[in-house]
């Protein structure tokens, strides 16, 4: 467990909007990541399930109770997690290449511009704790994207959007979450065949 590890503070937050989603940022927080492939979720979902969060975050504004977190986080997240888990879409990260550029691109930056924990790297999405050392975790994310989308369609000789355009992701707020995300990602890939996905661990161990 990191000697670091900030637990959330609503007075230290800062809470932002990039393009449709809310997010928060806090000096020393950790991040629990999830970025996928553009074909795995279907765009009518995704805008439903954001416009039911959207509502209730109007009605239900910050700072919340430990309850409203519970029932903000099955508005959009486990949703997302469970239909991920399905394995919809062309699943291109079962290839052992794609697989190779994303680990590269995470570990890249691991102990200079951030500390990378645990990870998943599974057949149309990864899942990545992640604590930044310099700049926003956004740009982390952006970084993340870019790099490995232009290196695994040359890898795949395909062209066009690979990711979605914005990552799911959430400060853990205390060490039980944090020790559950390390779980839930350790646990993500039990049934899928070896080979299929990869997991790892950098530095926030």
């Amino acid at each position: 467990m990191p000697t670091d590890f900030s637990e959330f503070d609503w007075d230290l937050a800062v809470f932002t909007n990039r393009r449709h989603l809310p997010h928060l940022e806090q000096d020393g927080g950790i991040h629990f990541t999830t970025f996928r492939l553009a074909d795995s979720l279907p765009w009518e979902k995704v805008r439903l399930w954001k416009y039911e969060r959207d509502q209730w975050l109007l009605a239900n504004p910050p700072p919340h109770t430990g309850e409203q977190l519970r029932v903000l986080c099955q508005l959009v997240p486990q949703r997302v997690h469970k239909y991920l888990d399905a394995g919809h879409g062309a699943c291109l990260l079962c290839h052992s290449s794609a697989q190779d550029i994303v680990e590269q691109v995470l570990r890249f930056g691991d102990c200079t511009t951030y500390r990378l924990g645990n990870f998943v790297i599974m057949p149309n999405h990864v899942h990545a704790l992640v604590q930044p050392i310099t700049g926003r975790f956004k740009d982390i994310a952006q970084a993340w994207k870019s790099i490995s989308s232009r290196r695994i369609n040359k890898s795949l000789g395909r062209h066009g959007q690979l990711w979605q355009e914005e990552p799911f992701s959430h400060i853990l707020r205390s060490h039980q979450r944090l020790e559950a995300a390390r779980q839930y990602i350790r646990d993500n890939p039990k049934y899928l065949p070896p080979g299929t996905y990869r997991l790892g661990c950098g530095s926030l161990a």
